[in-house]
């Protein structure tokens, strides 16, 4: 029954964002474009590009692994009141990161899904099994070469490879060699170093101000009110490994905040919640409805608008008419637009476009303010606006 019920909650969130339609990065990992994330993963998303529905069913892939990874928590409630064990459960599942990523096609699910698998592993007393090791280290390989900030997770891979039964060169061989790896991976792909430069630098001309707030918001969209106690969990603690990673991360977003970041943060912020757990003055009921009340405000603050994407408006058009040939879009337009295209071929057009080129298009899309100054009137005739977007057909 619980299982049902979480998968029903993956798949409510699939429908809402698939009203919504491609962000230009979802597009990027469908299309497999080799940047800024490695292979493995991206890699495995494009090879269902064959299905007309490969956008849902990776949506309801990462949609349903990510809601139902609240099971890893289960050896966590063992022992606990059923109160404390709704705490944990529901910090999880309406943490607003959670409710903000749910659905979407970004890389940086899996890699929290990860992350709340170690953290739920690493609090656990048993140690790791001869069967386990190997298990754990094909799974961090493959992580590393899917998701870049996988590597912020190595305290937490360190520990528990510290506790197996090998020696502790091979610890140190299984853990940091792979990250050599990756690290040639990144220097042989000079366009990934540059986009990590330039995402890096994109926030610098913000004021101090605004770039504090950015920051302290991306941090409270972890766990809600929940992250509070989480990290002061964590600072009394004496776990080197969460302590590390949870640094590891704060740097990371302080570096570059973005908003999905944030559910980065939410395992290390459970994992806080558990020292919590033996006082017995807690007033747990009073922090679930504190819990659910501020996630829901988060949520609705920050959520993104349920507006149809223009680039899926637009193209859906276009391809009942025409299911070949060449558009050219003027403007600024991202992978969204490529991936929308299905087998309409885009063209971005440039002053130096060749004549030739423009009159084998059929039709010109306008995705900046004014495009006249770059329309020739006697080659193209204004057919309608789409969301905001002008479509202009050829004579």
């Amino acid at each position: 029954v619980h299982f049902v019920g979480i998968e029903l909650l993956a798949l409510l969130f699939v429908v809402v964002q698939l009203r919504h339609g491609l962000a230009t990065d979802e597009a990027k990992y469908l299309l497999s474009i080799p940047y800024p994330h490695p292979p493995v993963l991206r890699g495995f998303f494009h090879l269902l590009s064959p299905w007309s529905l490969q956008e849902a069913v990776v949506r309801i892939l990462l949609s349903s692994v990510l809601c139902q990874s609240v099971w890893f928590l289960v050896p966590l409630t063992q022992g606990v009141s059923n109160n404390r064990r709704k705490l944990l459960i529901l910090a999880w599942l309406l943490s607003p990161a959670l409710l903000l990523q749910s659905g979407t096609i970004m890389l940086i699910v899996p890699c929290a899904i990860l992350g709340l698998f170690l953290v739920c592993r690493a609090l656990h007393n048993r140690n790791l099994s001869p069967l386990e090791v190997p298990l754990l280290s094909i799974i961090w390989i493959l992580s590393l070469f899917s998701v870049y900030q996988t590597v912020l997770l190595t305290p937490l891979v360190l520990h528990l490879l510290r506790r197996s039964p090998l020696d502790r060169w091979k610890v140190y061989v299984l853990t940091f060699v792979p990250v050599i790896f990756l690290g040639f991976y990144t220097i042989g792909h000079p366009l990934i170093l540059a986009t990590f430069f330039k995402v890096s630098v994109q926030d610098n001309a913000l004021p101090f101000v605004a770039r504090c707030t950015q920051i302290l918001t991306t941090i409270i969209l972890s766990t809600g009110i929940l992250t509070i106690p989480g990290f002061i969990g964590i600072a009394l603690s004496r776990h080197r490994a969460l302590q590390g990673t949870i640094l590891l991360i704060v740097a990371y977003i302080i570096l570059t905040a973005q908003q999905y970041y944030a559910i980065l943060l939410t395992p290390l912020c459970i994992g806080g919640l558990i020292p919590w757990f033996h006082r017995r003055s807690l007033r747990i009921s009073f922090f679930i409805g504190a819990h659910v009340v501020t996630s829901a405000l988060l949520v609705w603050w920050m959520f993104p608008s349920m507006n149809m994407a223009p680039s899926r408006l637009v193209m859906q058009e276009l391809l009942r008419v025409q299911t070949y040939g060449m558009v050219i879009i003027d403007g600024p337009f991202g992978h969204d637009w490529q991936y929308e295209a299905k087998k309409l071929s885009i063209r971005s057009f440039h002053d130096e476009l060749s004549k030739d080129v423009e009159h084998q298009a059929s039709y010109f899309i306008c995705t900046k303010k004014d495009c006249s100054e770059d329309i020739d009137d006697q080659l193209w005739q204004k057919d309608r606006d789409i969301a905001g977007v002008g479509v202009w057909r050829r004579q």
